[in-house]
């Protein structure tokens, strides 16, 4: 794929959750004491009051509801019936894929900020690809990044040229761009860039911003993404460097 269009998928992507995310005010300044382990990433150190939720948690709870429900209340149809994959299934796909996708949530001056946080290995089929990917990140000075930029609004204006109707459904708003940032850990080097947005849907706004992170570990590239509502971008972005700075890698 052109690095370029990969960079504009990923910025609007990264996006479409959200609506996911509740906007709380006010940045703690808490400890680092509690440790979080990403099996197939690393450990890393966490305040003690992070509320962690697995989303593979949450699938299985929705399942089983589901499956209460249609049972409490079964509805007829003619259509043919396909089988729903089990839990399994679906944790098994997670694990094999080196696929984490949690929520995390800080309890804060009598409300919650919270976050999503995504995580990812990247197949070895690709691998070379992405490294190649890894290098012209790393390369990219700050001219090159705003007219990275400047791309990513004209292609995000050209897509709704096209299809002026998708605004009423979805519409994206690139408030800020961040820029790039590197940070080494034990030999391991990432590459941070994101943004501040909005989303637009049925007249509905809602903020968020977005810091993603791609690693180069041992010559395999991993993904390491944040999205939150935008105000606690700031504390969220500090506790995400915290935790690669201090990541004991697997």
């Amino acid at each position: 794929m052109n690095f370029k269009k990969y960079i504009t998928m990923l910025t609007v992507v990264m996006t479409v959750s959200v609506t996911m995310l509740a906007t709380a005010y006010g940045a703690p300044k808490p400890e680092l004491k509690k440790d979080w382990d990403i099996s197939f990433l690393g450990t890393m150190q966490v305040p003690a009051q992070l509320e962690i939720v697995d989303g593979k948690d949450v699938i299985e709870e929705v399942m089983k509801f589901s499956e209460k429900a249609s049972k409490a209340y079964p509805m007829k149809s003619t259509a043919p019936k396909m089988k729903a994959p089990s839990f399994e299934d679906v944790s098994q796909f997670f694990t094999t894929n080196n696929i984490g996708v949690y929520q995390l949530a800080l309890k804060n001056n009598g409300s919650y900020n919270t976050a999503i946080l995504f995580a990812g290995k990247v197949p070895a089929k690709n691998n070379t690809n992405q490294l190649i990917f890894f290098d012209k990140l790393k390369n990219t000075d700050s001219q090159k990044q705003k007219e990275l930029h400047t791309l990513i609004l004209k292609g995000i204006d050209e897509a709704y040229t096209k299809v002026p109707d998708s605004q009423n459904l979805f519409q994206l708003e690139i408030i800020e761009f961040y820029p790039f940032e590197r940070i080494i850990n034990q030999n391991v080097e990432m590459i941070g860039m994101g943004g501040s947005v909005a989303v637009r849907s049925f007249k509905l706004i809602q903020p968020a911003a977005f810091k993603i992170y791609v690693i180069n570990k041992n010559a395999e590239i991993y993904v390491l993404g944040v999205i939150n509502s935008g105000p606690d971008r700031k504390m969220w972005d500090d506790m995400t460097k915290e935790m690669l700075r201090t990541m004991q890698w697997n």
